[in-house]
């Protein structure tokens, strides 16, 4: 009989181990406000617990759907423990408030259509009564299928830290955890106002310097504002999920108009 069976020690995993070593989880500014919000919403000391199973690797696996991100995770068992965390999602009116809030940034769509998620937007969203990270207990829960009723458990917890760095690397999926789909976001139901497309491509293509002043190394479409072109590229699209790929073709021959290429 092995120590771990004997005195309920974990046993050895070779699961997908936290790059962060020491110190805080998360190297992007999404990544570190999860972690940070999540130690205090809840109890520190024991979603701390779950750092140093994250850190060995103990997670066996990681998954992210609307409202919950579950993993099996390896105790002092045979069998690893099914844990998740659990962000309460987005209702219907929430969603439509959120898109709207999308709407009325160019640059929340701009960078949304870009494949980022803007720091901008948790701020944007979190005045509208609609935060993207939990603000309390009613918006987080935790699971496992261990027998510690602490809350979280240090396997729940360990799933924590996993997620937060799953957002280093895809910070979409934090949209999806609560519920949220990018193309509900960039086709609200009542879209806020945007600028006009002619006056827009009218602007975005008109002279800003002579060719005297454009440095050798570069060209005039390096100065031109492209969020609130994409913008208005968006609220031009007849209503209904927007192709971000459309858009980038779009982008692409208005770019090559603007250099003369």
């Amino acid at each position: 009989m092995t120590s771990w069976e004997r005195y309920g020690r974990t046993r050895p995993a070779d699961g997908i181990a936290l790059r962060s070593r020491r110190g805080a989880v998360g190297d992007t500014w999404w990544g570190r406000r999860l972690a940070e919000t999540m130690e205090a919403v809840v109890d520190i000391g024991r979603v701390t617990r779950g750092k140093s199973y994250a850190r060995s690797g103990q997670v066996l696996s990681l998954s992210v759907e609307a409202g919950r991100a579950a993993g099996r995770v390896q105790g002092s068992e045979e069998t690893p423990y099914e844990a998740e965390v659990r962000l309460r999602p987005f209702g219907p009116e929430d969603q439509v408030i959120a898109a709207q809030v999308v709407a009325a940034s160019p640059q929340l769509v701009a960078g949304l259509l870009a494949g980022e998620l803007p720091q901008e937007l948790e701020a944007a969203l979190a005045s509208a009564g609609v935060g993207l990270l939990p603000e309390s207990t009613v918006d987080v829960d935790f699971d496992c299928s261990c027998l510690d009723w602490g809350w979280p458990c240090k396997h729940a917890a360990a799933i924590v830290y996993l997620l937060a760095e799953r957002l280093d690397d895809e910070p979409l999926a934090l949209l999806a955890l609560r519920g949220l789909e990018l193309e509900r976001l960039l086709s609200p139901d009542a879209p806020a106002a945007e600028p006009e497309l002619v006056d827009c491509l009218a602007d975005f293509l008109s002279p800003r310097a002579t060719v005297d002043a454009i440095p050798p190394s570069g060209n005039a479409f390096d100065e031109r504002d492209e969020s609130l072109l994409r913008a208005a590229l968006v609220a031009a699209l007849p209503a209904g999920p927007v192709d971000p790929g459309l858009i980038e073709e779009t982008m692409l021959v208005l770019r090559n108009s603007a250099i003369g290429e």
